[in-house]
């Protein structure tokens, strides 16, 4: 009887350890990195394209520190050149 429980223990603690679950991120560490736009749509419009208003957008994140993050977002127009905002 006592080497059973002796093995239920053992059993039992190796399952607790190999059971680790792993941390998911949060969405908005699933964010960080370059993404290109390929849309941009107000009011059902479309502002992106070669002929239209927009020509690119590039959107940043960055790192986030605690809950707190930045992002970079650049705009390449079709007359005027191109604007960051941050």
């Amino acid at each position: 009887m006592s080497t059973m429980k002796i093995v239920g223990l053992g059993l039992w603690l190796v399952l607790m350890m190999a059971c680790k679950k792993d941390e998911d991120p949060s969405a908005c560490a699933k964010l960080e990195g370059v993404w290109n736009c390929e849309s941009w749509k107000e009011d059902g419009e479309e502002f992106f394209g070669d002929t239209i208003f927009i020509t690119g957008a590039t959107l940043e994140f960055k790192k986030l520190d605690g809950s707190q993050g930045d992002y970079t977002f650049d705009i390449t127009y079709l007359i005027g050149g191109s604007e960051s905002a941050v």
